[in-house]
């Protein structure tokens, strides 16, 4: 997996740097935010600790990705990182088809 940096920005009112990969994962899949903490850690030479993955995005046809992560001027705290990396599942409510008692004829009980 090889990273290259597209974008660097600093926040100074966040304290972080948000920067923008380009990663290319030519034969394998795409990268999970864990493994791409720890490439990017490696380029960037810091610890794991103050980066955060904010979103990984395959490019359609190609074996690259595009990802934005910052790096804080300090380490995450664990409730911020359990927040990002564990993202609620989404259950669509199904709706339950009314019976011909249930729809009513307008008038109030």
């Amino acid at each position: 997996m090889k990273l290259q940096i597209k974008s660097e920005r600093n926040n100074p009112f966040l304290k972080r740097k948000e920067i923008d990969l380009m990663i290319d994962h030519e034969g394998q899949a795409t990268p999970t935010r864990e493994q791409l903490r720890e490439e990017a850690a490696k380029l960037l030479n810091v610890s794991k600790e103050y980066i955060e993955v904010r979103r990984i995005m395959s490019v359609k046809g190609a074996a690259k990705s595009v990802a934005r992560i910052y790096v804080h001027e300090e380490p995450i705290a664990e409730e911020k990182k359990e927040k990002t990396e564990a993202k609620p599942e989404e259950t669509p409510e199904a709706e339950t088809p009314k019976t011909e008692g249930e729809q009513g004829s307008g008038e109030k009980s």
